[in-house]
């Protein structure tokens, strides 16, 4: 799930600053952990495929796109989440939406295999103009090394 980027509609804003009341919220406090819980929470979901948890943490795109990659497979798996590093890279406005892009690094192991190093940018979205407190993520960007 790679997210796609417009050009000219995106405004940085400073991810220690306030502005909406979340992206220095985003990165301060216990934030950082609630990034780390999320990625654990959505790992653990697609293991149990468990569609009704995907569909709380995720946009409609990114639902649909892990909803048909389920189903196309009745492969079970299981993963073990051995270290995990987060770093907030951005956060921006695009149109009535605050967007965070976040760096995840985990060293993981799949039903069993040696364990490797997994880099992926997830972006996460929110409505700006709203108390609703929950980012959704909205795409999957592989790191390659």
């Amino acid at each position: 799930m790679v997210r796609q980027e417009q050009s000219g509609r995106r405004q940085q804003l400073p991810i220690g600053g306030g502005g909406h009341g979340c992206p220095g919220r985003f990165r301060s406090g216990r934030v950082p952990e609630r990034r780390r819980k999320s990625y654990r929470y959505l790992q653990a979901a697609w293991d149990n495929r468990d569609l009704a948890e995907i569909r709380g943490l995720a946009t409609d795109k990114v639902f649909a796109e892990i909803q048909q990659q389920l189903q196309a497979s009745d492969e079970t798996n299981r993963t073990e989440i051995l270290s995990l590093k987060s770093e907030l890279l951005e956060v921006s406005e695009a149109g009535a939406e605050l967007e965070a892009a976040v760096l995840f690094e985990s060293l993981v192991r799949e039903n069993g295999a040696q364990a490797e190093i997994v880099r992926e940018v997830w972006h996460f979205v929110k409505p700006k103009h709203s108390s609703q407190t929950r980012w959704f993520l909205d795409g999957i960007q592989q790191i390659e090394e």
